[in-house]
């Protein structure tokens, strides 16, 4: 497991830093009006593919050892390519996108078929060649879009290309990678099979959708709330770069919770389940709390150099979304060991409670200050996520919450793992 965790956090790191760069590109040679609109165009894209996953999504993890996976991949895409349409119905009607809603419709259909590849291997523990999809995906994006960026005129519709592209590359090597586990099976789409993914599925995912909302629902209420449009644009590029620079501390857990959720999906042993969880939130907070320091501890001066003038007051978004950032880093392997062991109703519940709450106060901190009314209700929003979250866990596991307070022995632990997995022991 820890292998695999330094394999993840490895990967993470090259995306982290790719992602980086793109970021850097659409500030510096699109701006913050053009940062607007890919920020709303990957959220539109994201929550399709969310959409998609109600037929399975990441529940995918969970049912693939117990299930056949050439029928879960059928109903996956079956479901993708209804659903999807749909939502896009939908999207084009109330926001601001310039993109043409059939493209929109087979980019949607084609990054949700790589996201239901993605859970298929995560399902089976095919850790690397999941990271390996993940890390080619966002470096094909950021090549194409430095070469494009240098060779034509910044705008939309070419992060749309290049992204266009890398998603095509993806789902070319994920399906390589799948394919002789998808052949060996035979299609059996039966109705309990159908009724269970439906149902697994439905409940991970609008909770995942509830999730997603909270984390950018702030996006669409700055498009609404503020005009003329070309402003909102203008703020929704902004503070979806002070979120993206904030959220980069996540890598390390998200690198940790991706390798524990395949790993308690795959165990029978619930204590050991728990003990594992404990431990993972203590090295999250850790980790993500030292992150922070040095994050803050950047002179603003710095980040305006780095990323371009129209970003000024970035810093004073980052300061009011660290608390955040800490409580979901907090919170983030809770939130996998009820994954793992396919009690999703918990985070459902969490993520359904907390975006009602993010609507009531998002409206009126935007209505007033703006983007930095924006970054506090949503910090405030991803403590509340914390507190409910551990909340499930320590009563239904009967666990004090003192156990989540750092030990010396994690860091000894952390020692003993990441040197046995350097001398190959393990």
């Amino acid at each position: 497991m820890f292998r695999n965790i330094l394999q993840t956090l490895g990967s993470r790191f090259l995306i982290g830093l790719s992602n980086l760069a793109i970021l850097l590109i659409t500030t510096n040679l699109f701006g913050a009006e053009i940062k607007g609109e890919i920020s709303l165009f990957v959220l539109s894209i994201s929550i399709a593919t969310l959409i998609s996953g109600f037929a399975g999504g990441p529940a995918l993890v969970y049912l693939v050892p117990r299930g056949n996976i050439l029928s879960l991949f059928v109903i996956n895409l079956l479901w993708s390519a209804l659903s999807i349409g749909v939502f896009i119905l939908f999207i084009v009607q109330f926001t601001s996108l310039s993109i043409e809603g059939f493209y929109l419709y087979l980019i949607a259909l084609l990054e949700s078929t790589v996201a239901i590849n993605l859970m298929l291997l995560l399902g089976q523990e095919k850790i690397t060649k999941h990271n390996v999809v993940q890390l080619i995906k966002v470096l094909s994006t950021l090549g194409i879009l430095l070469y494009m960026a240098t060779s034509y005129d910044p705008s939309l519709e070419l992060f749309v290309a290049a992204f266009t592209i890398s998603v095509l590359i993806s789902l070319a090597l994920s399906g390589y990678f799948l394919f002789r586990s998808l052949i060996k099976e035979k299609l059996q789409l039966q109705a309990v099979e159908l009724a269970k993914t439906l149902r697994l599925g439905f409940t991970v995912q609008i909770g995942n959708l509830a999730q997603i909302l909270n984390y950018r629902m702030s996006y669409y209420l700055l498009e609404w709330l503020i005009s003329p449009p070309e402003v909102a644009l203008v703020r929704i590029g902004i503070f979806s770069t002070a979120t993206q620079i904030s959220e980069s501390l996540w890598q390390f857990t998200r690198s940790v919770n991706t390798v524990q959720y395949a790993r308690i999906a795959n165990m029978s042993d619930r204590d050991s389940s728990k003990e594992v969880t404990t431990i993972l939130v203590r090295m999250n907070t850790i980790v993500t709390a030292m992150g922070i320091i040095v994050l803050l501890l950047v002179p603003a001066s710095i980040y305006t150099q780095i990323i371009g003038a129209e970003f000024t007051d970035i810093k004073r978004q980052m300061w009011l979304l660290s608390p955040g950032i800490l409580g979901l880093a907090f919170s983030g392997a809770l939130s996998q060991f009820f994954s793992g062991i396919g009690e999703y109703q918990f985070n459902t519940i969490t993520s359904l409670v907390t975006l009602v709450l993010s609507v009531l106060l998002a409206i009126p901190a935007i209505s007033f200050f703006e983007i930095d009314g924006a970054a506090a209700a949503t910090s405030i929003v991803y403590i509340l996520q914390a507190i409910m979250l551990t909340y499930f866990f320590t009563s239904r596991e009967r666990i004090s919450i003192i156990e989540f307070k750092p030990k010396s022995s994690d860091i000894s632990l952390l020692t003993r793992k990441f040197r046995g997995i350097w001398n190959r022991k393990l």
